[in-house]
């Protein structure tokens, strides 16, 4: 049974949930937030089990574990990783891996570098990529 209703008002599709903030996953969310991840490397390394990230780490990490040069954003995003490990809408985890209960993103400066580089990329003039924000030098 889906849990979703869908409107359509003025040719917009619209799906809205019937349990919103109901609190069901309460118990079960790390595992709902969860997707077991394995990283194949076929030399030794100083690096040993991630714990916790969010998906958007995955790059800086394996730049890390490739010991390679990194772009300004992925420094950018391994700063960030090292304040928020899990960062996902609702449900953002500390530096330990414990759930944040009260995310306050003022206190985060690397978050709020992050989400202005996201800005400027969708609906800004792209002075980040113009810059060479993503280029390796």
């Amino acid at each position: 049974m889906s849990t979703y209703k869908q409107y359509t008002i003025k040719n917009t599709v619209y799906f809205i949930s019937i349990y919103p903030f109901s609190g069901i996953d309460d118990e079960y969310t790390e595992l709902i937030h969860s997707t077991p991840l394995f990283i194949y490397k076929n030399f030794d390394s100083e690096y040993g089990d991630l714990g916790t990230q969010s998906l958007n780490y995955l790059t800086p990490n394996v730049l890390n574990e490739l010991n390679v040069k990194e772009s300004p954003f992925h420094v950018l995003l391994n700063t960030l990783n090292n304040e928020i490990k899990g960062l996902t809408r609702g449900n953002q985890l500390d530096s330990k891996g414990r759930q944040i209960d009260i995310f306050n993103e003022t206190n985060y400066l690397a978050l709020k570098e992050y989400e202005m580089i996201h800005y400027d990329l969708i609906a800004g003039k792209k002075y980040s990529e113009k810059s060479g924000f993503f280029k390796v030098k």
